[in-house]
């Protein structure tokens, strides 16, 4: 499994980002706070990071696969937020927005 400290984060806004949407501040940190999480569950489960043949949950220790699904819970929200990140961006192209999620229910 990749480290998400190896995939693109967000940046940390800039003061103009903020002015026109300031719940950027608290994406950048939530977003933060994921990559930390993540790498202190690798960290404590190097088992994790070694290329793995699929096993059955119940063949795996349950602290091990709980923090292997949460960190691909992790990942998805950090995908979410860096969308919704560019959606707020006003320079954006807008047909290049995707509605993956459309039919989705959260």
């Amino acid at each position: 499994m990749q480290l998400l400290s190896d995939c693109p984060a967000s940046s940390v806004p800039t003061g103009e980002e903020l002015m026109a949407a300031p719940q950027l501040s608290a994406l950048a940190i939530l977003d933060a706070a994921l990559l930390i999480a993540a790498d202190a569950l690798f960290s404590a489960h190097p088992e994790l990071l070694r290329p793995k043949e699929p096993k059955p949950r119940q063949d795996q220790p349950t602290e091990v696969w709980l923090a292997d699904y949460a960190i691909a819970q992790a990942t998805m929200l950090r995908d979410t937020l860096l969308r919704y990140r560019h959606a707020l961006d006003p320079n954006r192209d807008p047909s290049s927005d995707t509605r993956q999620d459309q039919d989705e229910e959260f």
